[in-house]
């Protein structure tokens, strides 16, 4: 599998032309974007330029949701409930969607208190170390264990899945 971690803007927009993400096995949606642009509009705006990127045919992973920096800098205001409703519904049309649990102890984004609901909802996570070098593969074990937090299972966990079941899932190698 081949695959981007992209940015979202904050109109919901993808920092990738359309024919370089449908080129891709795996898109992964996240907003590093300067982040007082999302801080300083309301839950309403943020929720819905992350559901616009949830909705790009090409995205099927939400990364690291809040955007926030334990000690360093807050997230920012979204509304889960109606990320994870989005997400179920796309998912009963047979869209392959899961959020990532990012392991870098400077980040746990989500929180195990949200992961709660996303596992009720039975959406896949994926644990990313959010490694920036070989060292930083050991970080997802900090992952593991706020996953554990929140209860989640082998079945509920995206990285305990075999190659057939990734692509049984909907992350499909393209024979490029």
């Amino acid at each position: 599998f081949h695959g981007a971690e992209v940015d979202i803007h904050p109109d919901g927009e993808l920092d990738y032309d359309d024919n370089i993400l449908e080129s891709l096995d795996h898109v992964i949606a996240s907003v590093h974007q300067p982040l007082t642009k999302w801080r300083n509009r309301d839950e309403g705006e943020n929720t819905e330029s992350l559901l616009t990127a949830l909705r790009h045919p090409s995205v099927n992973m939400l990364g690291h949701p809040s955007g926030r920096i334990l000690q360093g800098r807050e997230g920012y205001a979204y509304n889960l409930q109606e990320i994870i409703k989005q997400i179920s519904e796309l998912r009963s049309k047979g869209r392959a969607l899961a959020v990532e649990l990012n392991s870098s102890p400077y980040r746990l984004d989500m929180d195990w208190r949200e992961l709660i609901h996303v596992r009720k909802a039975k959406i896949p996570v994926s644990i990313a170390p959010d490694a920036h070098s070989v060292e930083g593969l050991n970080d997802a074990r900090f992952g593991v264990e706020i996953g554990r937090k929140a209860w989640l299972e082998p079945k509920d966990v995206l990285n305990c899945r075999s190659i057939t079941e990734l692509s049984e899932f909907g992350f499909h190698p393209k024979m490029n």
